[in-house]
């Protein structure tokens, strides 16, 4: 089905809050980008308000905004912008693609109940999870057509699709036993899985053109969670950032550069250099960092807490940072980032006051829950 667009903004939902949910039903709203609540308790005694749901942004490397909504859909998740200008992600229970004139297509995978797109390359294409009517979850590759391949890795189930590069291999996890694996799909459909030596579950995150993983893995009795990078021969090399208790990664570049963030007393990014040289960031003012894109030029784009509120930042090859938020934003969600030093995302956008034939009888805001940090596929103990 493809939709016009209202040009305005967007707000991101958590992708497997409702379209798809990994065999490990502990997807914490996590991921350091504070997933915030909002709750707002009217009774009208005419017609509702307008409030908007999930407005989308698009940020140009100068600079200016470009906002739109989805209509109809209340829930967005936007997980990749590339350097044509496509955009894709999850609404509601569908994918979506949204091409560089404005126009949006939802998709769903042959079959299923929810589907979500987490991943696009230069190609046009989207990869991502969809889920069917028995509570599993399978892998899919959508052509730039619309044409769709789908996958799972043998023996295993709930797949989890995560990083998509522009030869169209894929990388993700899948649940075996008690434990989950990384896989790695080429582009004739082969299925290589893999597992950190002593690890208890692994998950590749992320994938540069050059077919390397990154990605994180944990081990017991704690399951504290580290980062590995995997070669093209298989090779698998471990990290940890010093001073943090766990080292999740989120991005890989065609440089061998890393991003994402570790925890200690509060979340902090990271970026490791090809040498294995490991930088630690903060935005200015930040309690908070999430980081979750990095492009070939090294810049790193995320969302931070400071000052009270959810803030989106892009820091540069040099380190500088930009905080920035769409106009209207009480709260910005930066999901998605291409070479050209685009950034892409949701916010939150303010509630147009109701009609005067309303009574507002409450109004509550169940906020930054517990630091609750966007949605990250989180491991099952």
């Amino acid at each position: 089905m493809t939709i016009p667009t209202t040009e305005h903004l967007l707000h991101r939902r958590p992708l497997d809050s409702v379209t798809v949910a990994s065999s490990c039903a502990r997807q914490l709203w996590s991921r350091s980008v504070l997933g915030a609540l909002l709750t707002l308790a009217v009774v009208m005694i005419e017609s509702p308000p307008a409030v908007r749901a999930n407005p989308i942004f698009v940020r140009s490397a100068s600079g200016s905004f470009t906002t739109f909504d989805l209509p109809g859909v209340f829930f967005v998740k936007v997980a990749a912008l590339n350097n044509s200008g496509e955009m894709a992600g999850s609404a509601d229970v569908h994918g979506f693609v949204r091409d560089a004139s404005g126009t949006v297509t939802l998709f769903d995978a042959p079959g299923s109940t929810s589907t979500g797109g987490t991943a696009l390359n230069n190609l046009g294409q989207v990869a991502g999870t969809y889920r069917t009517a028995d509570g599993q979850d399978h892998g899919f590759l959508r052509s730039a057509t619309g044409a769709f391949t789908t996958f799972d890795v043998l023996g295993g189930t709930n797949i989890g699709v995560t990083a998509l590069n522009n030869l169209g291999q894929v990388t993700g996890f899948y649940s075996a036993g008690s434990s989950q694996h990384g896989f790695l799909r080429d582009t004739s459909g082969a299925i290589t899985t893999f597992d950190v030596p002593g690890s208890v579950n692994t998950a590749g995150k992320a994938l540069n053109d050059a077919g390397q993983v990154a990605g994180d893995y944990s081990t017991p009795p704690l399951l504290l969670v580290h980062g590995f990078l995997r070669s093209i021969t298989g090779a698998l090399t471990t990290f940890d950032v010093s001073g943090g208790t766990n080292t999740e990664v989120v991005a890989l570049n065609n440089s061998g550069q890393a991003a994402g963030i570790f925890t200690g007393f509060q979340n902090q990014g990271f970026l490791r250099d090809a040498s294995g040289a490991i930088t630690s960031f903060n935005p200015p003012g930040s309690t908070n960092t999430v980081v979750t894109a990095l492009n070939n030029l090294g810049q790193v784009a995320g969302s931070d807490l400071a000052s009270g509120s959810q803030h989106g930042f892009l820091r540069d090859a040099s380190g500088a940072f930009t905080t920035f938020d769409p106009p209207g934003s009480t709260l910005t969600n930066a999901t998605a980032l291409n070479d050209l030093g685009e950034v892409a995302g949701t916010y939150l956008a303010a509630v147009v006051p109701a009609p005067k034939s309303a009574v507002l009888l409450g109004a509550g805001v169940v906020g930054l829950l517990g630091c609750g940090w966007w949605q990250r596929w989180r491991y099952c103990s």
